[in-house]
């Protein structure tokens, strides 16, 4: 079979990738047991200790600082369709150069820069062996990596397309929040795990570029936030100043029609995404709440439409694609609406139909969205927690659909009981018939304001199936949404 005329190259988000020690051991690996020891024990992967990237997350996973999501489904649908083996690099030993989709693991404690420039010295190795055009198909963190390479390595004059998924290209309140309020299994601190984080590069380079704190009467940036340290702040700086020296000089580039082109952004929307930050007695507060952007036209949210649980709908959008940092307008080109939560964008078809439409030539190119914006979805809201099994929300976006909303943690202790926030985002609600179950059995809801709560009894360790069910909806009969929380034990 004549092989691929492009290069597929998958980026993974941060934690995304098996780190190895320099004797080959696996310290950061895709299982129940390294993710335990990284929550108990996570001086494994400190930013002075050697570590060697080695391959890819497979399946979901958590971790101490957040979702892993799996990268196989995409790899294995890429190598069916096809019928391609897929390649790992590594940074020493180059594998099968003439391999036409190829993993791509870092080591995501660094800097994107970094990153990007590990990314350049692989593609281009493979190139030399073999001229071809490049197809980028990367997530979350990922997407940063990529857009070093492109715009600031000459990524661009090899480049036919580049795919991102969840990208936080004006950085995420929830890195932020972990950098300065620590990270938390609930309510929880997990003091070591914050240590370590505060010591990676990277976790910088995913803190907000634009103005998303409120401290005393101005709205600042992470860099000029009274309360963080020198360090913190000098380092989120650095980080601002990179980004921002990326974005001129993407905006250049993209001057010209056919390099814009070169781009698809997917983004999650309908999803409780910290957004909004607020200096409060000496203490920085992080919430949901509206920011005081939102009000600009394209950016209203409703409910928790901020963003995919973990990057708020703004930052998905490239800086270079309007004129202001901290509020542009919300572009309509080259972007994909989804209402897949950020672990799960990995796993959206049309996505993946973007993909294979590079491979396939012949191929009608799939719909991509127009028809879907008038979809009903439900939306989440909840932290990760990334069940291979878990089929995503019906997509589409609706805006005069019928939404369920759930606000609850995906993770969270063993043997507690916790609560979940229930709405009913419709035209016309009407009165409708609420029930909830919880792995088959039936929990006592109450009403909260416009909403509902659910009383979920404590859970054991493991996987529990989440069933809501809105009945008699006027127009629509029945809204339900399934999900699933993880309950983990709590390290000692």
């Amino acid at each position: 079979m004549t092989k691929l005329d492009h290069l597929f190259v998958i980026v993974p988000g941060i934690g995304g990738s098996v780190l190895a020690d320099e004797s080959g051991k696996k310290v950061w690996k895709p299982d129940v047991r390294s993710v335990g020891k990284a929550m108990c024990r996570p001086e494994d992967l400190a930013m002075d200790r050697p570590l060697v990237p080695v391959g890819l997350f497979t399946d979901f996973h958590i971790t101490p600082f957040w979702l892993v999501p799996g990268y196989s489904k995409i790899t294995k649908r890429l190598s069916h369709v096809f019928q391609e083996a897929v390649a790992t690099a590594h940074p020493t030993d180059h594998v099968d150069p003439d391999a036409s989709i190829v993993n791509f693991p870092y080591d995501f404690r660094q800097s994107i820069w970094k990153s990007a420039e590990a990314l350049g010295r692989e593609i281009a190795w493979r190139l030399e062996h073999r001229k071809r055009r490049v197809v980028i198909y990367a997530h979350s963190m990922g997407g940063l990596v990529a857009a070093w390479w492109w715009g600031m390595l000459g990524g661009h004059e090899v480049t036919e397309h580049i795919i991102t998924l969840g990208t936080p290209f004006r950085g995420a309140t929830k890195a932020l929040d972990m950098l300065i309020n620590g990270v938390r299994l609930g309510p929880l601190p997990l003091d070591a795990a914050t240590g370590v984080l505060r010591g990676w590069d990277s976790t910088y380079d995913l803190v907000p570029k634009y103005r998303t704190i409120r401290d005393a009467d101005a709205d600042v940036y992470p860099h000029d936030l009274s309360l963080a340290t020198g360090d913190f702040r000098h380092r989120a700086k650095t980080s601002y100043e990179r980004f921002q020296e990326m974005a001129t000089r993407i905006g250049e580039l993209v001057e010209d029609p056919v390099l814009l082109g070169a781009w698809t952004h997917f983004y999650g929307e309908g999803h409780g995404t910290l957004s909004r930050a607020e200096v409060v007695a000496d203490r920085l507060v992080c919430s949901k709440e509206t920011p005081d952007w939102s009000h600009l036209p394209g950016w209203e949210p409703r409910h928790w439409q901020g963003g995919d649980g973990t990057v708020p709908k703004i930052s998905a959008f490239p800086a270079w694609l309007d004129a202001d940092e901290n509020t542009g307008q919300r572009p309509k080109k080259d972007t994909r609406r989804s209402s897949a939560r950020h672990g799960q964008l990995v796993e959206d078809g049309a996505a993946w139909a973007q993909v294979e439409d590079f491979g396939l030539p012949d191929l009608h190119p799939p719909q991509r969205g127009a028809k879907g914006e008038d979809k009903a979805y439900v939306l989440l809201d909840h932290d990760d927690f990334g069940l291979p099994d878990l089929p995503p929300p019906a997509r589409g976006a609706g805006e005069d659909g019928a939404y369920v909303l759930l606000d609850h943690d995906d993770v969270v202790p063993a043997g507690q009981p916790t609560e979940v926030g229930i709405r009913l985002d419709a035209p016309d609600p009407g009165d409708p018939e609420l029930q909830v179950t919880l792995t088959g059995d039936v929990v006592d809801v109450s009403r909260s304001g416009d909403g509902w709560v659910a009383h979920l009894p404590e859970m054991k360790t493991g996987m529990n199936l989440l069933d809501v069910t809105f009945r008699k909806v006027p127009d629509l009969n029945e809204v339900s949404i399934r999900t699933k929380i993880g309950a983990v034990d709590v390290p000692a």
